[in-house]
């Protein structure tokens, strides 16, 4: 034999025995899923199978961690461990939309004794080196880049379209490379989740404090979700703003322009308060904070390492006067009018006379802010209610469209249009809004414009069992609804 076939077989021999020479690379997988989004234009039906991969790697206890993105509305998932080529199956065990983080476990047969989790480091400043690994589209190995954290700001994560901590770095993060770990001096950093469309070497890490937040979370088997105050603020960067609140040379702070209806703060925070400081962290006039050296975030960054049932000090200004407030966190539940994104939350829908009635959720306008300038049916009207939702409503009930019947002649164009009264009632959530759809012979709809729609109960009844079967519709309504 020759030498160069011996030591091609004992390279083999000692790969298989011993592993790859990285020890990093024996606990991170390739995800492979199908997945099956819902349709929230035609909500009783599921998009087609789309087959995808991403990274994940193990973590304490013999579990992965992923993107929610990667494997929310799976059908069917499995891993693969580099230098494998077995596919195992594994399921989803617990997922964050809001933080774009899921837990994957092995099914029970699977022996996890021999996993090596990767442990967590802290936030790494910024111009630190870090080494990105995972599964590029493009090939099928381990694919390793290196690059530096160039900026730590707060960011839009685009699976929940909520904003919370990044990191920033120039090394290569592309779709496949989602759910890898981010390495620094043998520690994960963060995990990678997202790049910016339209512009090179600028891809985003999910920072090891929320990663950690998450798994803390789920500890005791219930997922609950990150702390939100529930209020809308603007900048103070006007000087003769701050001067017209009375506020000092030396006080800074953000303006509270609404306190939402379900916000923890409604019995301690007026609008019109100036929010100056938040455990004692000073709070700028741009809503960020000092947490290391000269670098600011997001004040929110707190509310990122707090847990439900935690107190926190707040801070602020009212008619010239200082205040700081001792608040539990107990009741800061993330909650909006418009329904937060759940990946794995069926529409909520109902269907009288063709018309179909939806509840406002960030799924839906989801799909819309993908290709807001290129659709002349963007609902402007809807997405406008992101920025500034209603204060006097539960839930935004809408209709999605008509199909086309008899039922519904004069209104067959409609899509897309808020109803904000029934038979001159406020509509206030979805659960309202149903049982008074079907009350009396003929019900009322008023629309965001005023545009008003019959409904005739009698005519509705004897035609839609016709709509349902002529458009193959299984159901008039979502199982969630009486």
């Amino acid at each position: 034999m020759k030498k160069s076939s011996i030591l091609f077989v004992l390279m083999c021999y000692f790969t298989v025995m011993f592993g790859e020479v990285s020890d990093y690379q024996n606990s991170i997988v390739k995800v492979f899923s199908a997945k099956q989004d819902y349709d929230y234009s035609e909500p009783w039906k599921r998009l087609p199978v789309r087959n995808g991969s991403a990274t994940g790697f193990i973590i304490r206890g013999g579990r992965i961690l992923t993107n929610a993105h990667a494997v929310a509305n799976s059908r069917f998932i499995q891993v693969r461990f580099e230098g494998k080529t077995e596919k195992i199956p594994v399921e989803i065990e617990y997922l964050s939309d809001d933080y774009d983080l899921a837990i994957l476990s092995f099914r029970e047969n699977f022996n996890t004794k021999w996993l090596e989790p990767l442990e967590f480091g802290e936030m790494p400043k910024v111009q630190d080196d870090v080494t990105v690994y995972g599964y590029p589209i493009g090939g099928d190995g381990l694919s390793i880049t290196e690059g530096i954290i160039s900026r730590v700001e707060a960011h839009k994560y685009v699976f929940s379209q909520q904003e919370f901590t990044v990191l920033q770095t120039d090394a290569a993060i592309n779709p496949g490379n989602s759910g890898g770990p981010v390495i620094k001096d043998g520690l994960v950093i963060g995990v990678a989740f997202q790049g910016r469309r339209g512009s090179n070497n600028i891809g985003y890490i999910i920072p090891s404090h929320i990663v950690r937040n998450f798994i803390t979370d789920v500890e005791d088997g219930e997922y609950e979700g990150i702390p939100d105050f529930g209020i809308q603020w603007s900048k103070l960067e006007s000087p003769v703003h701050r001067r017209m609140l009375g506020l000092s040379s030396e006080q800074t702070g953000i303006l509270v322009k609404n306190v939402l209806a379900y916000s923890c703060l409604k019995d301690v925070i007026e609008r019109g308060d100036v929010l100056t400081s938040i455990n004692g962290c000073r709070i700028g006039i741009d809503g960020t904070i000092i947490f290391r050296d000269r670098e600011r975030v997001n004040y929110k960054y707190i509310l990122e390492n707090t847990s439900f049932g935690d107190e926190i000090k707040l801070g602020y200004v009212r008619d010239q006067e200082e205040y700081e407030e001792p608040i539990k966190v107990t009741d800061c539940a993330n909650k909006s009018v418009i329904a937060k994104y759940r990946s794995t939350a069926s529409p909520k829908y109902y269907i009288k006379s063709g018309i179909i009635f939806e509840k406002l959720s960030v799924n839906y306008l989801n799909k819309f802010s993908k290709s807001l300038f290129n659709r002349r049916d963007t609902p402007y009207d809807l997405l406008s209610l992101m920025e500034d939702p209603p204060n006097d409503v539960e839930e935004i009930v809408f209709i999605v469209s008509v199909l086309p019947d008899d039922s519904n002649m004069g209104y067959q164009e409609i899509k897309n249009l808020r109803i904000e009264e029934i038979n001159n009632k406020k509509v206030v959530n979805f659960q309202q809004f149903i049982e008074e759809l079907e009350r009396g012979n003929y019900i009322e709809l008023v629309g965001s414009k005023g545009q008003v729609i019959i409904i005739d109960n009698q005519l509705s009844a004897e035609r839609d069992p016709l709509i349902l079967e002529r458009y193959n519709i299984p159901k008039h309504s979502s199982e969630f609804v009486e």
